[in-house]
């Protein structure tokens, strides 16, 4: 089950928008399993999709991995999937933008 978006410390909401500008509506990917939260952020400038994870005790968990592993591979597939722009972290949330589409 996926998390809420309000879960995200303030700290890492406010480093996404900062990126983004305020947002204006949010919407849950409908399907994936290898995030927290997976969602598409609406703002002036277009829609932005975001995933984040929540960390274990000390240590990455396997959704984090599984973000990490995929900002890694993001750079070599770049003709295939969306382009990985930027990463984020605050306590026990990493997250990242993979990518920016228009409104």
């Amino acid at each position: 089950m996926r998390s809420d978006w309000t879960d995200l410390p303030e700290d890492l909401r406010g480093q996404i928008e900062a990126r983004t500008g305020p947002i204006s509506a949010i919407t849950p990917a409908p399907a994936g399993n290898h995030a927290d939260i997976a969602c598409t952020l609406h703002t002036a400038g277009g829609r932005t999709f975001v995933k984040a994870a929540r960390k274990l005790a000390g240590r990455d968990g396997p959704e984090v991995m599984s973000l990490r592993r995929e900002a890694a591979v993001n750079p070599h597939v770049a003709e295939l999937a969306p382009r990985l722009r930027w990463q984020a972290e605050a306590g026990e949330w990493h997250s990242f933008k993979i990518c920016e589409t228009s409104s």
